[in-house]
């Protein structure tokens, strides 16, 4: 698991995104509290439980709500340690009101605070790829 998925760690590299710094990238399992970027660390990364894929799904679900709304997921105002042990975002279509169902309802997914509620990256995925037109499956995201 990356534990860091956010914006300044995605470059673009001969047109394909790339997620770069593995610096505190693990295996699942335990972690401590706060571990990540403040905004893009989901909930269990801030309590100091046990991270997943799921984790990685917020993250990811993070990076893409700012970029798809063109709003932080939470604002520079929120003065609570960890934002998202204290309130939910948005819903994606509070800002995109003709968003895509498929895409907000997935972003949103990714987004809930119980780790087992979210979307599996492929699920997520798959999301993308029918956004962009593109076949899934796998391999596609190689």
């Amino acid at each position: 698991m990356h534990l860091d998925v956010k914006p300044s760690n995605v470059i673009a590299d001969a047109g394909a995104a790339k997620l770069i710094d593995l610096s505190i990238a693990r295996r699942p399992g335990p972690v401590k509290a706060g571990v990540g970027t403040w905004c893009y660390l989901a909930p269990e990364q801030a309590r100091g439980g046990l991270v997943g894929p799921p984790a990685d799904v917020w993250g990811l679900g993070a990076l893409l709500y700012e970029a798809f709304t063109g709003r932080p997921l939470f604002g520079d105002d929120d003065d609570a340690d960890y934002p998202c042990l204290q309130s939910r975002p948005e819903p994606v279509r509070a800002y995109r009101p003709r968003a895509p169902r498929a895409l907000a309802e997935t972003l949103d997914a990714a987004l809930a605070p119980v780790a087992v509620r979210r979307p599996s990256l492929g699920a997520l995925l798959d999301v993308l790829d029918a956004q962009a037109g593109r076949p899934a499956g796998p391999g596609r995201w190689a």
